[in-house]
């Protein structure tokens, strides 16, 4: 009886494994009404293979559990059982609680042996399922780009209380001081002479210079506050606002699951980049302008800084320029029509090779950022391409899709 327990229970825990593995290929979505920490969300699409991987993953876990607290049980009981039965009673116990241990990481060692995806749940599910998947991971990157957004926005509001409380209180209140300075200057100056005249103004004077050398950081700080705004409005802009763009029109073509539809809209998504990216560079432009306005002292550490924005906004300017070359050139490419599937990959192929080289530019000039910028806006429009020609190439068998860089998964 105990052999025939120990044979269900290991093909129990078999059969567990081979469907949780099973049900990685089931195209089927549904909303669980609780939550099972590590395995789903109440609340949350998910998949049968969340469920089995789960319930595998308890099971493996309580059955551990149990077999070594009646390991441990058996052992108290030897120790203070006196009888001969009962002794043997426990030694028993211990002997089948080591069995169902066996069984229980026995059935993952093997299925593991075979194929170490049988317990491998981290699975890419397929067909409607994968889009879920695909589409929450989407979605992961889209919170924590925006999440970035909003602290930098933060940063670039707080920094902008700081200059308005130098401009509107501390720089006045130094005025303060540097004419009444001033005023107590031009009264001693009209005192009567005597010996101590000449050493009472060159204190004075001195004082003013301290005064107005306190005015001059003081300007040195908003203005390099107000370069540093301006930074972290273009990081927003390159680098973060780029992400939410690619992401937003991948994120939205990725819900169509009409592939017909799909294809005529990613035409559209690349003519709508073009136009983001065009406003970009006025936006950009704008800025450039504006900080070509603030005031520095030569020499001064916002000198300095003002230098540094300029020579990093021209560059910036330069991947937003690539950025939006690449976009207009793809979107040609589809416009191209004649030729057909083999001829716009051979053209956006010479695409990829030409825009490949402007992201080493940009590397050997120390902007690591915006060449991975620039690589990362090149894999997004070769996936909405891809979109755009998925009609097209599910015409062909497998070999030639591999072939073709636009038919490629």
């Amino acid at each position: 009886m105990k052999k025939t327990f120990a044979a269900v229970a290991f093909s129990l825990y078999l059969a567990l494994g081979f469907a949780a593995a099973a049900s990685a290929q089931v195209d089927t979505n549904y909303i669980p009404l609780t939550t099972v920490p590590g395995a789903f969300e109440a609340g949350k699409i998910t998949n049968p293979v969340k469920v089995v991987a789960g319930v595998y993953g308890i099971a493996i876990g309580i059955g551990s559990i149990i077999a070594v607290v009646m390991i441990i049980l058996a052992g108290f009981k030897y120790m203070y059982q006196e009888s001969i039965d009962g002794k043997s009673d426990a030694k028993e116990q211990i002997t089948n609680a080591f069995i169902g241990l066996f069984v229980i990481l026995g059935s993952y060692i093997i299925l593991k042996t075979i194929n170490p995806a049988l317990v491998d749940f981290d699975v890419e599910l397929r067909g409607g399922s994968g889009k879920v998947s695909g589409l929450i991971a989407i979605q992961k990157e889209l919170d924590a780009t925006q999440s970035k957004v909003a602290q930098a926005n933060a940063a670039t509001a707080e920094r902008q209380k700081e200059i308005d409380a130098l401009k509107t209180t501390t720089l006045p209140n130094k005025e303060k001081e540097i004419q009444a300075m001033k005023d107590r200057i031009a009264a001693a100056e009209k005192t009567a002479g005597g010996p101590g005249k000449k050493a009472v103004l060159d204190e004075l004077n001195g004082q003013l210079a301290k005064l107005e050398g306190e005015k001059a950081q003081i300007l040195d700080t908003i203005s390099i506050k107000t370069i540093d705004n301006l930074k972290t409005i273009a990081q927003n802009n390159v680098t973060l606002g780029r992400d939410n763009v690619f992401k937003n029109e991948i994120t939205s073509l990725t819900k169509i699951t009409d592939p017909t539809q799909a294809s005529v809209e990613a035409r559209e998504s690349l003519r709508r980049l073009a136009v983001q990216t065009d406003s970009l560079k006025l936006a950009m432009e704008k800025k450039i302008a504006e900080a070509e306005t603030i005031d520095v002292a030569i020499g001064s550490k916002s000198e300095v800084a003002k230098q540094e924005y300029f020579n990093a906004a021209n560059q910036d300017l330069t991947y937003i320029n690539q950025s939006k070359s690449l976009i207009t050139e793809a979107h040609d490419t589809i416009n191209a029509n004649s030729g057909g599937t083999d001829k716009q990959n051979s053209e956006y192929n010479a695409l990829l090779s030409k825009y490949a080289g402007y992201v080493k530019e940009l590397q050997d000039s120390n902007r690591k950022d915006l060449a991975d910028r620039l690589q990362t806006d090149i894999d997004s429009v070769t996936k909405i391409m891809k979109i755009r020609q998925a009609v097209n190439c599910a015409t062909y068998d497998a070999a030639r899709r591999q072939q073709l860089t636009l038919c490629q998964p």
